[in-house]
């Protein structure tokens, strides 16, 4: 499936629970700040890369990159979310 921009933005929000994927905290809960990122820059913009990020995460990462156990096990759980929201995705279209 092709997104726009704004498409993969609200899918990657909506899979990661509207949370920072670092910290936890909430856009909605703790009113924090949240945007969307790439998990690996090298990787481009598609679903299992984007993540959602706080503002405050996003500052202290800056453009460091995640350590290669680190990016395995966030890709990890982003790849089963990921999975899982397909899955939510196709089950509302049989409805």
């Amino acid at each position: 499936m092709e997104w726009t921009a704004n498409q993969l933005r609200f899918a990657t929000f909506v899979r990661d629970g509207f949370g920072c994927i670092y910290c936890g905290r909430s856009s909605i809960e703790d009113e924090a700040k949240i945007h969307v990122e790439r998990l690996d820059p090298e990787d481009g913009d598609v679903f299992e890369n984007m993540v959602t990020v706080c503002k405050e995460c996003g500052e202290t990462k800056g453009a460091l990159p995640l350590s290669r156990t680190m990016l395995g096990r966030f890709t990890a759980v982003i790849g089963e979310r990921s999975r899982r929201f397909h899955e939510e995705q196709r089950g509302e279209g049989r409805a």
